[in-house]
């Protein structure tokens, strides 16, 4: 009877400690990335000027700001599984001349369907065309 309960006990315990998936975790894409660079065969046509810091800040409610060169903006975007991402109601003002990097990043922003954390680092990737890298400024 005592190794039933042993072994009873030990069954348990196993299955206790074995399903430690936390389903409820979300990936730590929430807030403010720095927008680096792209990489994509398109590459050398849009650089990145080294004079502006665009930035994009996901928040926990669905939404994320966006600072480009010169103009401001916003929109929605949702999580499923583990790196998907869809972005959408982008909306953005148009004050004055952001560069091309911008632009190609604003343009590009809805078709990105996945994300990838390497460290401190965000990659927003696009099928077939690329990816952008991001570095986290702040939670």
């Amino acid at each position: 009877m005592r190794l039933y309960f042993v072994i009873t006990l030990l069954f348990f315990a196993m299955v206790l400690f074995s399903c430690n998936d936390d389903k409820s975790e979300s990936p730590d894409i929430y807030g403010k990335w720095q927008i680096d660079n792209l990489m994509s065969l398109e590459s050398v046509a849009y650089p990145k000027d080294n004079g502006f810091s665009p930035w994009i800040e996901f928040k926990e409610n669905g939404s994320f700001q966006l600072k480009l060169d010169t103009n401001m903006g916003n929109g929605s975007f949702t999580l499923a599984g583990d790196d998907s991402v869809t972005f959408t109601n982008v909306a953005v003002t148009k004050i004055c001349c952001d560069s091309e990097f911008s632009k190609k990043f604003l343009m590009m922003l809805p078709q990105v369907t996945a994300f990838r954390f390497e460290e401190q680092t965000l990659e927003l990737q696009i099928p077939s065309w690329g990816w952008f890298e991001l570095t986290r400024v702040s939670n």
